[in-house]
This record gives structure tokens, C-alpha cells and sequence, in this order.
């Protein structure tokens, strides 16, 4: 399937781990609340943020407390409509999802400065009974968006989980699986092209050097530079 070229957000996926914006030069955290010894005062946790440098965060849903505690602060937020709630059909329609948006994000804007929507999470891993509805739920954001005069403000996306992906070692091999390379994700990259968006992808590089160590190096899994990774001598059978 030829791809278009997108800006791809890694969304290394932990509750307190870092993420970027390819090529932007910012640094940001997924900041996840179900753990234990979490600090419990929001404000605590914005001037944690605004003290080590982050200027990206992305939170697993739009909690009203998080989200006034980032008012302000210009840091960049990433909000999130849960599975659950895509579940229960709250973009499942224009007026579901106008109302989300106006309750979720328009009445934070501007001063908490949220800059996308993410429609669920792993939505392929987690509830694969909505991967046909899934650009419809992303199609009715946007639409919400673009009619409160927000399209160009915040952008919408939905994190994939790396499962999505087959042969991705080394990643010039990389392709979708089958199971959703033409149904979603073909109308998908089409949707994030015409809206200006970005793909999303939960990486978990220490899980790809674990499960093949002798090819993949741990500057791979790090992040580190490092020189590039040729196809044909990385993917060739070490027992040929």
C-alpha cells in the first residue's frame, strides 16, 4: 500500500514516558493516572512538567482537573475519547461528537492549550469490534471541530499499537497487517492527509531488541544514534 508522508507521533506507551513530534523538537510525556504513589495535587504535577522542560503531554481522557491544572502553563495537550465512550456511541454521530468536543475541548481552549483529539487507544488490540466505525468516529470529530471553528486549531488522530504492524524489522520491511491495511488504515492515512494530522504509533522499542537480540542493537531500542539498518544484510538468515 503506498503511504503518504505524515508526520508520525511515537507514542511510546507507558504512563510517565517520553514522546515527540518527529522533526519538531519537542519533547513530551504520556502522563497516565492508574499507579500507585501518583501525586495527587494536579498543580503539582504541571510544575513538575514546566520544570524539567516538557512542553507536550498527552492524557488518557479529558479529566476536568488535569486539564485546569495545565490552563496557562502552554504546555501542548493531547486529550483522549476513550474506548469505552467511542463504545457507547459518543462520536457516533455529528451531535454526539459536537457535544463531546464543546464539553471535552472547546471549553478548556484557549487557555489550556489543547492541540488534538485522540479517537480511543490500540483501538485494532483493544476493542476490534469498532475498527470499521473507527474513521467515522474521526471523520464526526472533525466534523464537530471544523463547525466550532477549531479545525485548524486541534487536530485528531488515534494512536495505533505497534501489533498493527508486521515484519518491522528492519523497518523498511514495515507494512500494516492485513487484517486492517485496506478496510481502516487505507481510508485512514486519506483522512489524516486531507485534515493536515498525523499518524500515531504506542512504540515499545525494548520489546522488539528483546525478542530479537542478535539483529537489533540496543542503540536501536534506545533511540540512540546510530548508523542506518540495511535491509538485505540485517534481515538476512544468520543460518544461510
Amino acid at each position: 500500500m503506498a503511504l503518504a508522508r505524515f508526520l508520525v507521533v511515537l507514542l511510546l506507551g507507558a504512563p510517565l514516558l517520553l514522546f515527540s513530534y518527529a522533526g519538531a523538537g519537542e519533547v513530551g510525556v504520556s502522563y497516565g493516572r492508574v499507579a500507585s504513589n501518583l501525586p495527587q495535587d494536579q498543580a503539582q504535577v504541571a510544575k513538575l512538567l514546566k520544570d524539567n522542560g516538557i512542553t507536550k503531554v498527552r492524557i488518557y481522557d479529558a479529566d476536568r482537573d488535569v486539564l485546569l491544572s495545565l490552563a496557562n502553563t502552554n504546555i501542548k495537550v493531547m486529550v483522549m475519547l476513550p474506548n469505552d465512550d467511542l463504545a457507547r456511541g459518543a462520536a457516533s454521530d455529528l451531535p454526539r461528537a459536537l457535544d463531546w468536543v464543546r464539553n471535552n475541548v472547546a471549553a478548556y481552549l484557549p487557555a489550556t492549550k489543547i492541540t488534538s483529539i485522540a479517537v480511543g487507544n490500540e483501538v485494532f488490540h483493544e476493542r476490534s469490534d469498532l475498527n470499521l466505525q473507527l474513521v467515522q468516529f474521526m471523520s464526526n470529530v472533525q466534523a464537530a471541530l471544523a463547525q466550532l471553528n477549531l479545525a485548524d486549531t486541534v487536530k485528531v488522530s488515534t494512536p495505533i499499537a505497534f501489533s498493527a504492524i508486521t515484519d518491522s524489522f528492519p523497518p523498511s520491511k514495515g507494512r500494516f497487517v492485513n487484517e486492517v491495511a485496506d478496510s481502516v488504515m487505507r481510508p485512514m492515512l486519506q483522512f489524516l492527509q486531507q485534515t493536515g494530522s498525523f499518524l500515531a504509533i504506542n512504540l515499545y522499542p525494548y520489546i522488539a531488541e528483546l525478542d530479537n537480540p542478535t539483529q537489533i542493537r540496543n542503540d536501536y531500542s534506545l533511540g540512540n544514534y546510530a548508523a542506518g539498518v540495511p535491509a538485505d544484510e540485517c534481515w538476512r538468515d544468520p543460518e544461510v
